[in-house]
């Protein structure tokens, strides 16, 4: 067969738009992979995990029953991730109330510790944890002698030395956003006090506000006990036959602590209404209780927003997605028919000539 004749085989009119539609679908979910497992990838090196040892109850996190100058003992388990050694710091944090209620921790500022998290003792600092390995790290929780009867809240903190990876991604208006992947687990440290202490739990108003395209209102709670509470209730709108209750949820609240519960209120037309709110604590046997006016305003239209060009994120990645490993195995196999395709035109073509 001439050359002539071969060419006109290899660029047959129905096999070339069948091979580059594949070529160029296989190399799009390549493309797409290499994104996808980069961040796996990134993840998997020097990762970790962390686990209380053998909490009272069965817990997920420590609860102490102390005396003022009296001193317990704990330990966590830090292990290490499939691949790569794991460089953390370990550390004591300080128990705080979120903003919208709900427990957070801090870790110490300039290497200071605050609060309760000054209690726990005996932390090693910084630390490597091999692949697949753990360590066993033991801490001793100290009252002060002078420390007053109550509920407090501290953790014991873990956190890479630093950012495991930075990846930069780039929108269509030519702007780019960072993002960090940090590593960061803390286990909490309940420690009571005493006993006599006051559970005494207020609100202090309730104001309107927006979330997302709702109208609702904020109830700001205060802790001004010496205990933790989860509160929860509801806030009623108007009077009457056209009232509306709404419920309402809290989160852990710390003693001394502050935090706004943001409730959706649908249906509820912009005006001014008589309101009402309570929130039952200490395990429901007691009431907050708060009466007033509300003012409810107009729901705005949401604007989109854009990414700052450093922001700062937490991704999350665990592997290839499925859809994806589905459609460069069946991209595979239809470039393989393909390919079979060409060999019997070929085959037809040179038993025809």
């Amino acid at each position: 067969m001439s050359s002539r004749s071969r060419t006109a085989v290899i660029w047959h009119p129905r096999v070339v738009p069948v091979l580059a539609a594949l070529v160029g679908v296989w190399s799009a979910a390549f493309l797409l992979t290499g994104s996808a497992v980069a961040a796996p990838q990134a993840e998997s090196a020097g990762a970790f995990s962390v686990v209380p040892v053998a909490p009272a109850g069965g817990l997920s996190y420590f609860r102490f029953d102390l005396a003022p100058g009296g001193a317990a003992h704990g330990a966590v388990t830090i292990v290490g991730g499939p691949t790569g050694t794991a460089q953390v710091k370990v550390f004591p944090a300080r128990g705080v109330t979120a903003i919208g209620s709900g427990d957070a921790y801090l870790a110490p500022s300039k290497g200071a510790c605050a609060g309760a998290g000054c209690w726990i003792t005996g932390l090693p600092g910084q630390l490597a944890v091999a692949a697949n390995g753990h360590q066993d790290v033991s801490f001793t929780v100290q009252v002060p002698s002078d420390a007053r009867p109550g509920q407090y809240l501290a953790g014991v903190g873990v956190a890479g030395v630093a950012p495991s990876s930075t990846t930069t991604s780039r929108s269509t208006k030519g702007r780019s956003a960072e993002s960090h992947i940090d590593r960061q687990v803390v286990v909490g440290v309940e420690v009571t006090v005493g006993s006599g202490y006051a559970d005494v739990l207020r609100i202090d108003k309730v104001t309107s506000t927006t979330i997302g395209r709702l109208p609702g209102v904020v109830i700001d709670e205060s802790d001004v006990g010496s205990t933790i509470e989860h509160p929860a209730g509801a806030v009623t709108i108007g009077k009457g036959s056209t009232a509306r209750s709404f419920d309402s949820v809290s989160g852990t609240i710390l003693a001394g602590g502050q935090a706004g519960l943001r409730v959706p209120t649908p249906g509820v037309h912009p005006g001014s209404y008589p309101a009402s709110a309570y929130l039952r604590y200490d395990s429901g046997r007691k009431i907050a209780r708060w009466t007033g006016m509300v003012t409810i305003a107009p729901v705005k239209p949401s604007k989109s927003i854009s990414v700052p060009s450093r922001g700062r994120v937490v991704v999350v990645s665990s592997g290839w997605s499925p859809w994806l490993t589905g459609l460069i195995a069946i991209v595979g196999l239809l470039l393989l028919a393909a390919c079979l395709l060409m060999l019997r035109t070929l085959r037809t073509r040179r038993k025809a000539e």
